[in-house]
């Protein structure tokens, strides 16, 4: 990475934080303090608009303040689900249920991001806006022209759609050698929203940067609805506690970096995501799939996904009552202790920052199965490790 430390600053006009997790906790702060109240479709929100902000280090991307839990099975999921260019409500339901309530036909998704933005999808007329910005940023990397659209006119015949995109645009500029990323959205809910959103952004920017042979720059994030549900009031007050407070200390999650975004990459990790959420994996599928994830996924941040992805499944499977009977009640202790023991192989494997989300959101999952007692078990024991 090249030290800029000398150069100009050019988000001049917006609070620069230096991570996403700050940023949330921050930003969050002021709305409550100085966010007006509205009721879009009756439901009480403090907003501000045109709220603008920076995070220098796209690195450390995830939310990991303990008032905010994420679901890091969503975040890797749903990474994957834009990235493969779906719209399958089926497919991203698989790691985040209430993702079913937001489809007009039970089938798909019409906002799904990857789809409008990989050239799928009939609203952008199958344009491939991605090769677009590569393209123009390789031809002129002093370029204006860099955006990708999100919602578009067509967007406004389907006003009474559950699923109306949030996001408008993305920008991209190339300076002093580092891709800058630019993103303007119509809505931002700071919760649901964009704890998971900008996370996505920032690995499109960072997809670019590799696909140009630069350093990723500052991400630029500017709602011009930002708000928070009046559900949410009580989380973010407690957000800001937790960054603010003298004597507490919390360090930002950096996201394991992925390398390499190769067509050959993605369709392994794309392949494999689908052999995971599509079979019905029994105890010795369920670890052959963990060792071949460890053996032949190369990227270090695309094993942390699988990982995830792994895990989610294992947490499902605990909660299916057929699978259950079929794997593990009425067998001896031997069969649960195999599932601990696939859990704690890939616990050993990952980066503590990202097994502590992965243990606390499987524990969520398994909560009240036979399973619950030896996943903490498991957990415990790679701790210990460390």
């Amino acid at each position: 990475m090249s030290d800029f430390s000398h150069e100009p600053k050019w988000y001049v006009c917006a609070q620069a934080f230096p991570s996403l997790d700050d940023a949330m906790a921050h930003v969050g702060n002021d709305i409550l303090k100085h966010g007006v109240v509205s009721n879009p479709r009756g439901m009480e929100t403090k907003e501000l608009l045109g709220r603008s902000f920076v995070v220098e280090n796209t690195a450390k991307k995830i939310v990991s303040n303990p008032a905010r839990e994420i679901n890091i099975f969503f975040f890797y999921g749903e990474l994957i689900w834009y990235m493969s260019g779906s719209n399958d409500v089926r497919h991203i339901n698989h790691y985040n249920k209430r993702m079913s309530q937001f489809s007009d036909d039970g089938t798909t998704l019409r906002s799904a991001y990857g789809k409008r933005l990989l050239g799928l999808d009939d609203e952008i007329d199958g344009f491939n806006q991605f090769e677009y910005v590569t393209r123009m940023l390789l031809g002129d990397k002093e370029s204006r022209k860099a955006i990708m659209h999100i919602r578009t006119v067509k967007d406004s015949e389907f006003d009474e759609s559950k699923d109306m995109p949030c996001t408008i645009a993305l920008q991209y500029f190339i300076r002093h050698e580092r891709l800058i990323a630019l993103t303007t959205m119509r809505s931002n809910d700071l919760i649901f929203g964009a704890t998971y959103d900008i996370p996505f952004f920032m690995y499109m920017q960072e997809r670019i940067a590799w696909e140009l042979g630069v350093d990723v720059g500052e991400y630029y994030h500017q709602a011009m609805s930002l708000h928070v549900y009046s559900m949410h009031y009580e989380m973010v007050e407690k957000m800001y506690k937790i960054v603010a407070t003298p004597g507490i200390i919390h360090h930002s999650s950096e996201a394991p970096k992925i390398c390499c975004w190769g067509r050959s990459t993605l369709d392994q990790v794309f392949m494999m995501e689908s052999q995971i959420r599509e079979n019905n994996l029994g105890l010795n599928e369920l670890s052959s799939m963990a060792k071949a994830i460890d053996a032949e996924v190369k990227d270090h941040g695309w094993r942390h996904a699988l990982f995830c992805c792994l895990l989610n499944k294992i947490g499902r499977s605990c909660n299916d009552f057929s699978w259950m009977s079929e794997n593990i009640i009425g067998k001896n202790s031997m069969y649960m202790a195999e599932v601990a023991d696939t859990v704690a192989y890939m616990f050993d494997r990952m980066e503590e920052s990202i097994s502590d989300l992965a243990a606390l959101q499987l524990a969520k999952m398994v909560e009240g199965s036979p399973l619950s007692q030896l996943v903490a078990k498991a957990r415990a024991r790679q701790v210990r490790q460390i």
